[in-house]
């Protein structure tokens, strides 16, 4: 696999306490060198303090995206909270996972699904567990750890995942390079792309709204809604085929919607043949 998305410009994003800036020597040590030996690669550093600072560099990163056609890749250091809600400022603020999410959409939709995040953030991956299926989809690929961090191993895994990445353009390899790089120290790392996201998002979405007890709690409640009075057994088992004959009709027409909003075909209709253009849960 190459790399599947566009990108020429990373930026870093570190808001860190005392500790080692680790954000700060990535960018240091090989991101902005690699701007000067690649052509259309540029790199950034930003250093939030509070968390509208960190809403402000967000914004930038927006309307570099809008004025100046940057396609990002965002890598993120600060802490993870303790209860794998979100992540914590210098300033001791917080932002939710649901909060980020919010934001990675709104940014991913200017980019056309090609956002790409990496997280150096204690328990990041947990941003995962939040995606819906009735929303844009919040990045074009993902990686992050579901386990506590140690600032050294960060800086060498995210260091051998970019330089592998900016000289073969193959995300795969770049990823099994971060894995394997310091296998003393064990992290949990996980990548996902956008496609693997929806489709773990919708099937399960799709267990839990047409399973046998939600299809009957769904029958129930539509005949309670349409006030359908039902004589006998027979007449509701009539009732019962014909309503299971127009949700499974609908569900379809539901799920070609709902991966056209995921995957932004009303904004990019090129998205409809880019994206699981052979894939369906049912």
């Amino acid at each position: 696999m190459t790399v599947g998305f566009e990108f020429n410009k990373a930026y870093v994003i570190e808001s860190l306490g005392k500790e080692r800036k680790t954000g700060q020597e990535l960018y240091d040590d090989l991101l902005r060198w690699q701007a000067f030996q690649l052509n259309n690669f540029e790199a950034s550093l930003y250093q939030p303090i509070t968390k509208q600072d960190f809403f402000d560099v967000i914004e930038e990163i927006k309307l570099d995206a809008i004025s100046n056609g940057k396609y990002p890749i965002l890598h993120i250091e600060m802490h993870g909270k303790a209860d794998k809600s979100g992540m914590v400022f210098t300033s001791h603020e917080s932002i939710t996972w649901i909060e980020l999410y919010d934001i990675l959409v709104d940014l991913n939709i200017v980019v056309n699904n090609n956002l790409f995040l990496t997280l150096g953030v204690c328990m990041g991956g947990y941003l995962m567990q939040i995606a819906k299926p009735l929303r844009p989809s919040p990045f074009w690929g993902f990686i992050g750890s579901f386990e506590i961090l140690f600032n050294t191993d960060i800086l060498i895994r995210y260091n051998e995942f970019y330089t592998v990445l900016l000289a073969s353009l193959d995300i795969n390899k770049a990823f099994d390079a971060l894995k394997t790089v310091n296998t003393g120290i064990p992290a949990d790392y996980r990548f996902i792309n956008t496609e693997t996201l929806f489709q773990r998002i919708y099937q399960k979405y799709s267990e839990s709204q047409f399973s046998q007890q939600a299809i009957k709690s769904r029958f129930d409640e539509a005949l309670k809604s349409e006030k359908i009075n039902i004589k006998d057994k027979n007449q509701k088992n009539k009732f019962f085929i014909k309503f299971q004959s127009e949700l499974a009709r609908s569900k379809k027409e539901f799920f070609e919607k709902h991966k056209r909003t995921f995957f932004m075909v009303d904004l990019y209709p090129d998205n409809s043949s880019k994206f699981l253009k052979d894939w369906s849960p049912f």
